[in-house]
């Protein structure tokens, strides 16, 4: 037995059947666990041990935590102040909600909570009016009125909530193949920046033309301040109208705002950008300086107009190595039946590069390490193997761009050559009428001249 004990023998009172114990008395409370057959029963001993340390685990955690609901109230407090300064356009209010909720936020997440300070909270403004830029006294006490009138919400009806309502309905979407990951992440990320704007505990209820009307203006600052491109603020109304018209049909909504019908109130215009694409040398430079995995992206990408979930989602059976050929329709609008399948006429690097790369088992053509998909996107995260490759060649060549350009460069060049009637047929685009049908089956020879025309225009 050891020396010294860091439990309390207690022998107990056999007389009156009250058995031997160890103990330890802890903030005032004593905890006991069985002690066999006595003080020099090692095994007893070691258990009662173990378990006084187990419970001082959770002692000394639970105390680490104490302050927790005073730390969730804070922070919810800041998230009200942070709403409401957004909506009535008050910027510095607002950069301070922002700025307090966040410091507050790291340090929910430390393992031991320190004590809120009444810095931590709005109270601080009414004892810091000699601090320079701070707000004054009068501002606390008008705080504390918009305070009061923001509500308490009703479960399941506030903002936060119907939004991950909407997320969740959402992904059952995407596990039924209804609906693309990329498409819900997007929700996601644009419906938290309302959320973030209108506050996630704001009731649904309080959702109406004057508050959509609002948060248009937001997003129109936005645009003007540099912050969101038009692109993006259309993005962002679109997902809310999305998500405000999913609002109305579930009933969470008993009518739908009439501002979301209005172009003219509702829409983003974005202005028509000039298709970038990459220079002949540019192309010569990226494939010089590829690794052969990169090069058969690049080559995919030049010669059948893939982008990177064409070439994640290429199948082993679109692939005929012996005819040197893919066939296939677009990932993006395989679905849409005036859709062609096109055949690609394989250039060589592209064919051996296949050879040397094509998964020997499985449905998809190439896969990543460990045979993981090259793209996979959930609502937490988002990995696509070719664009990093690719953002490495970048680097490594000092050459700019996005992969996608690779696709517009080959359609460029088509565009400007013999073969520009072949440009919607190389790009896999939908024919827009029945006689273009007739003629893209016609082109397909003409297709594969046209592609090895490109192969020498690259050097390739």
């Amino acid at each position: 037995m050891p020396r010294a004990y860091k439990l309390t023998y207690n022998p107990g009172n056999p007389a009156r059947g009250v058995p031997p114990r160890w103990r330890k008395i802890h903030r005032g409370q004593i905890y006991q666990w069985p002690a066999g057959s006595g003080k020099t029963d090692k095994v007893a001993y070691e258990a009662a041990l173990a378990a006084w340390q187990q419970k001082k685990q959770e002692l000394d955690q639970a105390e680490d935590r104490r302050e927790e609901p005073a730390y969730l109230a804070c922070i919810q407090q800041w998230e009200k102040i942070l709403a409401i300064a957004l909506q009535r356009g008050e910027g510095d209010w607002a950069k301070r909600a922002e700025a307090k909720r966040d410091d507050l936020k790291r340090r929910w997440g430390k393992p031991r909570l320190e004590p809120l300070t009444v810095e931590d909270t709005l109270e601080f403004i009414a004892f810091a009016q000699d601090e320079p830029g701070l707000a004054t006294y009068s501002d606390y006490i008008v705080w504390k009125d918009r305070l009061k009138e923001h509500q308490a919400v009703p479960a399941g009806e506030s903002v936060r909530e119907q939004v991950q309502l909407f997320l969740d309905k959402r992904k059952e979407r995407v596990e039924s193949q209804q609906l693309s990951a990329t498409r819900l992440v997007a929700l996601k990320i644009n419906l938290a920046d309302f959320e973030k704007w209108i506050g996630g505990t704001t009731s649904v209820k309080e959702i109406n033309g004057t508050k959509l009307l609002a948060y248009k203006s937001h997003a129109d600052k936005q645009i003007a301040q540099g912050v969101w491109k038009p692109k993006t603020a259309a993005h962002k109304l679109e997902a809310v109208k999305c998500w405000v018209r999913w609002l109305w049909t579930t009933d969470a909504l008993t009518g739908l705002p009439k501002v979301l019908s209005s172009k003219d109130d509702w829409g983003i215009k974005v202005p028509t950008k000039k298709i970038k694409d990459f220079t002949v040398l540019q192309v010569k430079q990226l494939l010089a300086g590829a690794s052969p995995r990169t090069r058969l992206y690049l080559c995919l990408g030049l010669n059948c107009g893939m982008t990177q979930t064409d070439i994640a989602n290429l199948r082993r059976d679109e692939i005929n190595l012996a005819a040197h050929t893919i066939t296939r329709k677009r990932t993006k609008t395989k679905e849409h039946e005036n859709v062609p399948e096109v055949t690609y006429k394989l250039w060589k690097p592209t064919r051996e590069l296949l050879q040397q790369h094509m998964a020997t088992e499985g449905d998809l053509a190439l896969v990543g390490e460990g045979g993981r998909p090259l793209l996979s996107v959930t609502l937490d995260k988002k990995t696509d193997a070719v664009r990093s490759a690719f953002a490495r060649l970048l680097k490594k060549t000092s050459v700019g761009g996005t992969f996608k350009m690779l696709r517009k460069t080959s359609a460029g060049l088509l565009a400007n050559s013999a073969w520009a009637s072949l440009v919607d047929l190389f790009l896999g685009h939908a024919a827009a009428k029945l006689s273009d049908k007739v003629y893209a089956k016609a082109a397909m020879g003409r297709l594969s001249q046209a592609t090895h025309w490109l192969a020498k225009k690259y050097g390739v």
